[in-house]
C-alpha cells in the first residue's frame, strides 16, 4: 500500500511514467502494488524552480523492496522527461495505520 507524492514534478510527467511504474511495481510488490497511491502535490516553491523529489511512504518490506522501488522511479520517471530525481522514503508502522476506524497492526 505505499503512497508516492511527488514534488517539483509536472502532473504529465507522473502520467507518462504511471503505466511503467505500476508494472514494476506489479513485479516488485505483488499484489500490494495495486493498492499504490500517486499524489502530484501543487506547491509555490521559494526559491524558484525546486527539484524533483519523490516521498514514498510504506509499511517496511526489507531495503532490497526499498532499492528495487527506488531504481524503478528513478528509470521511469528519467524515462518520462525528469533530469534528476531525489527520493525519501518514509516507513509506515502497522499500528499506527487505520483502515475504516481499526488499526492494521492490532
Amino acid at each position: 500500500m505505499p503512497r508516492l507524492a511527488f514534488h517539483a514534478i509536472p502532473s504529465e510527467t507522473v502520467q507518462a511514467a504511471h503505466p511503467a511504474l505500476m508494472a514494476d511495481f506489479g513485479t516488485i510488490l505483488g499484489p500490494a502494488a495495486a493498492h499504490t497511491v500517486f499524489e502530484v502535490v501543487q506547491s509555490t516553491f521559494i526559491p524558484a524552480p525546486s527539484f524533483p523529489f519523490v516521498e514514498v511512504a510504506l509499511f517496511d518490506r526489507g531495503p532490497e523492496i526499498q532499492d528495487a522501488l527506488a531504481r524503478s522511479l528513478t528509470q521511469r520517471l528519467k524515462e518520462a522527461g525528469c533530469a534528476s530525481i531525489d527520493i525519501a522514503f518514509r516507513r509506515m508502522e502497522p499500528r499506527g495505520y487505520y483502515e475504516d476506524g481499526a488499526a492494521l497492526g492490532v
